[in-house]
């Protein structure tokens, strides 16, 4: 869960920080008035492209931070396995330079866009206004399906895996059997 953003030096924010509340949040506002780049600043920390265009006037470099709350247990997998201790509250940085190199960092360590981008994907689902379009596509059903049921979803998913490997066992060494006893079980189980 997104707890605070805080975005510095930022196209035209000399500094700002918002802090979000549990479940639903809602940005809304006159046309013009920066939604937009609330979105941009979180994309850019999670990971997209962005360069020196974005950063303020005068400035050498802005400076982009997200706060969560771990609540995916892939999140956790996913710092373990780079070595980060398992923490609650993940901080996400990104500086970008006049120069166009851009900087990430987690709780305090430079890591690659990459790995950032593979956090992302678990920590924050954001929602435009013709976004509603990808509940039609059918190549998404089943993450969505996925990611709502998680834990229940997920064990039966490894339930089934399971099981089928299991019977393609069975079957891989019924067929390559050469035991004439089993001629009469290979007709009965098939």
């Amino acid at each position: 869960m997104l707890i605070n953003l805080h975005v510095e030096n930022f196209l035209i924010i000399e500094k700002s920080s918002i802090d979000f509340g549990e479940g639903l949040n809602v940005i809304t506002g006159e046309t013009g008035s920066g939604k937009s780049m609330i979105f941009d600043a979180i994309g850019l920390i999670l990971g997209e492209k962005g360069g020196k265009d974005l950063i303020r006037n005068q400035a050498e470099k802005a400076f982009l931070q997200a706060t969560f709350l771990i609540e995916d247990a892939r999140i956790y997998e996913s710092l373990v396995a780079e070595g980060f201790q398992h923490e609650d509250m993940l901080i996400i940085s990104r500086d970008l330079y006049t120069s166009g190199k851009s900087l990430y960092k987690v709780n305090g360590r430079l890591v690659t866009s990459q790995f950032v981008r593979g956090l992302g994907q678990y920590l924050i689902n954001l929602s435009g206004q013709h976004e509603n379009q990808i509940l039609l596509d059918f190549n998404h059903h089943r993450q969505m399906i996925d990611e709502f049921g998680q834990t229940p979803i997920s064990n039966a998913l490894t339930h089934v895996s399971d099981a089928y490997q299991t019977y393609q066992s069975i079957n891989l060494a019924l067929q390559t059997s050469k035991c004439p006893n089993l001629i009469g079980i290979k007709r009965l189980i098939f």
